[in-house]
C-alpha cells in the first residue's frame, strides 16, 4: 500500500490488485454469504412479507461475520501477515460481538435512512461503512468505530462514493448479465414458474455467479480505507 494519499483510479486498481491476491480464498466465504441470502427465498416475501424482511436482517446480522473475514483476508495482505484460513476465522470470530452491535447500528442507520428517502439512506450507509475495517484494525468500541469511520468519510463522502461505486457497478453487470442469459434459456427449464422453486433456481444462479465478484467489494474496502486513514493521519500532522 502507498504511505502517502491515492488518487481515486489508482485506489480501485489496488482494490483489484488486493482482489487478485486474494479472491480464491474469499470466494468460499463470499459462497456462503450468498447462500444464506439465498435460503431467505424459500420464505414467500408476498405471502408473509413480515417474515422474509426479519429473515434477511437475520441473516445480513451472521453474514457480517463472513464480511469480517474477508476484510480480514485483505487486512493481512496489506499487513504483510500471514494468516492460515483458521486463524482468520478465529479472529474474526473473537471480533464478532463488536462488529455484530456496530453492524446493528449500521443497518437500523441504513434502513432509516432509506425509510425517509433514498438519499438518505445512501449517505449513511456511505458515511458509516467502514465501521467493520475500523473493527478488525482497532481496539475500539462498537459506538467508537462508527465515530470513527465517519470521521474518515465526512469530508471525503463524494471520493469514497465514488471509489465503491467501481465494485458495485462490476457486481450490477454481472447480475444483469447472467439475469439476460437465464432468462434465454428459462423455457429450458424444467420448474414451474411463478414457484418458489424457479425464484431460488433463477436467483441461484445470478448470485453465485455475483459471489464470484463480490470480494472485489471488501478489497476495494479496505483500500479506500487505508488511504482516508493516510490523509486523516496527514491532516493531524499539518494541523
Amino acid at each position: 500500500m502507498n504511505m502517502q494519499p491515492a488518487k481515486t483510479l489508482q485506489v480501485m486498481q489496488q482494490g483489484l490488485r488486493l482482489y487478485r491476491i486474494t479472491r480464491k480464498n474469499m470466494w468460499p466465504l463470499s459462497i456462503i454469504v450468498t447462500l444464506l441470502y439465498l435460503s431467505c427465498w424459500w420464505i414467500n416475501p408476498v405471502l408473509r412479507p413480515g417474515i422474509f424482511i426479519w429473515a434477511i436482517v437475520i441473516v445480513s446480522l451472521i453474514n457480517i461475520y463472513f464480511a469480517t473475514c474477508m476484510l480480514m483476508q485483505a487486512e493481512a495482505v496489506i499487513a504483510g501477515r500471514v494468516m492460515s484460513g483458521q486463524q482468520i476465522l478465529m479472529e474474526s470470530l473473537k471480533l464478532y460481538p463488536v462488529s455484530l452491535i456496530a453492524g446493528m447500528m449500521y443497518l437500523v442507520a441504513s434502513y432509516i435512512g432509506i425509510f425517509l428517502f433514498i438519499f438518505p439512506g445512501i449517505f449513511l450507509m456511505v458515511l458509516f461503512i467502514f465501521f467493520l475495517s475500523a473493527v478488525i484494525t482497532t481496539d475500539k468500541t462498537p459506538f467508537a468505530v462508527m465515530a470513527y469511520s465517519k470521521e474518515l468519510v465526512w469530508k471525503n463522502w463524494w471520493r469514497t462514493f465514488i471509489v465503491m461505486l467501481m465494485p458495485c457497478l462490476m457486481i450490477t453487470i454481472i447480475m444483469a448479465l447472467f439475469m439476460f442469459v437465464v432468462r434465454m434459456f428459462d423455457h429450458l427449464i424444467s420448474i414451474r414458474q411463478a414457484s418458489i422453486a424457479h425464484d431460488i433456481f433463477y436467483y441461484g444462479v445470478i448470485w453465485l455467479a455475483v459471489s464470484f465478484v463480490l470480494p472485489l467489494f471488501f478489497t476495494t474496502l479496505q483500500a479506500q480505507y487505508h488511504d482516508l486513514v493516510l490523509r486523516l493521519q496527514q491532516k493531524g500532522k499539518q494541523a
